[in-house]
């Protein structure tokens, strides 16, 4: 099975460096990369398209959906990670930004704890892992799938793939970076079977934050 992991095209807010809300859209840009990402899968036969059910992602994976002709399956469990009420419509560089990202990384691994009401990192890594089982699970009777998620848990999606997700401090400092490794619609792509395991791992990277459907 092959799964093309894409982030969301490109919105107003990223362009400003904001944190969003779930109803951002995208910016005239984002639409125009929106529908190159869809015309990158013109000839590829698509059996599912996985989409988290914000309005960046929705409006990324129609493009995508209206090529293919497979419709989008929305799941809260792509969503990006749920900040804080009053981190939304501030700077990514700003000191409560700051303050926010080093406690969260700093309690990653304890369940119960939550900057005011923001999700936790242990419930993100929740969520990640559960969608890697369903890939794993929808393997046997898929052999291309499409999912339309967000940077920050796409990070911790992909990171799970090989290494079951034992990150340490220096990884979600860099998967919180406002630069992220995944840039506005990119495709990510792995192959994933039992035949390729080699010691624990059933996943073989095939590209990482590929834009070149982008150029031209």
């Amino acid at each position: 099975m092959r799964v093309y992991f894409i982030r969301h095209a490109e919105t107003g807010s990223n362009e400003r460096h904001v944190h969003q809300r779930p109803e951002s859209d995208l910016s005239e840009v984002g639409v125009v990369q929106a529908k190159k990402v869809g015309d990158f899968f013109t000839d590829i036969e698509i059996d599912a398209l996985y989409s988290s059910d914000f309005t960046r992602t929705i409006n990324t994976a129609n493009k995508i959906s209206e090529v293919s002709g497979v419709p989008i399956e929305k799941t809260e469990t792509l969503r990006e990670i749920r900040r804080p009420n009053s981190l939304y419509g501030t700077s990514h560089f700003g000191p409560k930004t700051f303050s926010y990202v080093l406690k969260t990384v700093r309690h990653h691994e304890e369940s119960a704890w939550h900057y005011e009401d923001g999700e936790s990192l242990f419930e993100l890594n929740e969520r990640a892992e559960l969608f890697v089982k369903e890939l794993e699970r929808i393997s046997k009777t898929k052999e291309n799938v499409v999912v339309v998620s967000h940077a920050i848990i796409l990070e911790l999606i992909i990171a799970r793939l090989c290494n079951d997700g034992d990150l340490g401090w220096p990884d979600y400092f860099k998967i919180f970076s406002p630069f992220s490794t995944l840039g506005n619609a990119s495709i990510t792509t792995f192959d994933y079977s039992k035949v390729l395991k080699q010691k624990t791992c059933s996943w073989l990277q095939i590209s990482l934050n590929d834009t070149s459907h982008l150029k031209g």
